[in-house]
């Protein structure tokens, strides 16, 4: 009866400590200025994501969470309405990992992710054209760029 006591103020404290963890504990990022999760053609308008943003003078960075049938190619264009903030063609890129009996794929967009706004903002733009690839899951995010 004594081992149960002991083993639940442990798994108490335990509970306790991960609590207190958890409302201490920094948040690990601001919110992104934008999430766009692409999963389906609904997403789409005439093959086409669209969104606007409001962002404040600074640095951003574009970030992706994708898998072995997201799209090939993400083209994605900022614009203030008339003029490219930001254009870039991102590929999707894997690379294998694992040992010889543990093999395994990991992949990741690469091309210029960083975006440097040079003023304040209210409604600027953001296309991201899949080249036609509307079936292949990908989210996209754009947060501020950590601190160098």
């Amino acid at each position: 009866m004594r081992r149960g006591a002991v083993a639940g103020a442990a798994v108490a404290c335990v509970i306790a400590g991960m609590v207190i963890y958890a409302w201490s504990a920094p948040p690990d990022r601001e919110p992104p200025i934008l999430h766009a999760r692409l999963a389906s053609p609904d997403v789409y308008e005439d093959g086409l994501f669209h969104a606007q943003i409001s962002v404040e003078r600074g640095s951003y960075e574009f970030s992706f969470v994708p898998s072995g049938d997201s799209p090939r190619t993400l083209d994605i264009l900022v614009s203030d309405g008339g003029t490219a903030i930001f254009s870039e063609s991102f590929r999707l890129k894997s690379t294998e990992q694992g040992t010889e009996s543990a093999r395994y794929y990991t992949w990741d967009y690469t091309g210029q992710n960083r975006l440097d706004i040079s003023e304040d903002y209210d409604s600027l733009q953001v296309r991201i054209d899949p080249r036609g690839d509307t079936l292949g899951p990908v989210t996209v995010f754009l947060r501020e760029a950590p601190d160098p």
